[in-house]
């Protein structure tokens, strides 16, 4: 991510970075703690964003100076790998559905049954 924009972008605004920080329920420490170890969230991103009247597509757009891919190198592999992550989640999901329906037939089933037993 390029945080150097982010933090001329904070600039601009007339925000500090604590203040900014502090808007979004976190500490200066947090900020600089984030840009340190690049772990700053899209969620916390945005909200920075919003309170500085900028849109997250125009923080990520297209200029040169500000290639998404550049500042990410790892963003294809981090993506692929979520995108794993989450077609197997969905394959499980598939899977848990199939079976509650199974199982919730079986249950229809016995309530008939006991249902004609006790008449």
């Amino acid at each position: 991510m390029n945080y150097s924009k982010l933090k001329d972008i904070i600039t601009k605004q007339n925000y500090s970075i604590g203040k900014i920080s502090f808007a979004i329920g976190r500490t200066e420490a947090w900020f600089h703690k984030a840009v340190k170890n690049d772990t700053m969230t899209i969620a916390d991103l945005e909200k920075i964003l919003k309170i500085c009247k900028m849109e997250l597509s125009d923080f990520f757009g297209n200029s040169s100076s500000n290639n998404f891919n550049s500042n990410e190198p790892d963003f294809h592999k981090k993506y692929n790998t979520l995108n794993d992550e989450n077609n197997e989640l969905l394959r499980e999901n598939r899977q848990l559905r199939i079976k509650i329906e199974t199982l919730e037939e079986r249950l229809k089933t016995k309530e008939i049954e006991t249902y004609k037993i006790n008449e």
